[in-house]
């Protein structure tokens, strides 16, 4: 019992930890100054490069999060279809801003705000099919995206 207790309150603080870690300006990072990473999900077959000062964790069936400590989420990859989409308040029922091409398949950006929960976010996603749902590429940015997010954007992949 003891053991256990103990497993279970070390795994809690280490959660808590993480969790009150501060976060990263990462506008006033430049790509040139951090130390990158590639993420590769052989099960969908695509890769993303990303800043290792990010958290990566993986969720559902082929979707990531980028954590910056206790200041959010700034960067997702979803897979979803639309009927997830709709419930978790994505891209789907907003009108794309401009057509774009993400890894040599033509899609749509949305920008649009994202509701989770009482929060919102301003959301800028990069849309394009992939096996019969979508994949996309989500910055939680109040402006155009910088540096670091371009650069996170234009590695995305299919291996």
């Amino acid at each position: 019992m003891f053991k256990t207790t103990s497993f279970l309150l070390s795994g809690i603080f280490a959660f808590i930890v993480h969790s009150c870690r501060e976060g990263v300006d990462l506008n006033s990072l430049r790509a040139d100054q951090v130390n990158w990473s590639t993420y590769t999900n052989s099960e969908l077959g695509y890769s993303i490069t990303y800043p290792t000062v990010l958290d990566l964790e993986e969720f559902g069936k082929g979707s990531i999060l980028f954590r910056n400590g206790a200041d959010g989420v700034p960067i997702l990859v979803r897979y979803a279809d639309e009927q997830e989409g709709k419930k978790r308040d994505l891209w789907f029922g907003h009108d794309p801003a401009e057509k774009i091409t993400l890894a040599g398949r033509e899609g749509n950006k949305f920008v649009y705000s994202h509701h989770d929960g009482p929060f919102s976010a301003r959301t800028v996603s990069y849309v394009i099919e992939h096996r019969g749902k979508f994949i996309g590429v989500e910055f939680r940015t109040a402006n155009e995206l910088n540096e670091i997010q371009q650069r996170v954007l234009t590695s995305f992949k299919f291996n």
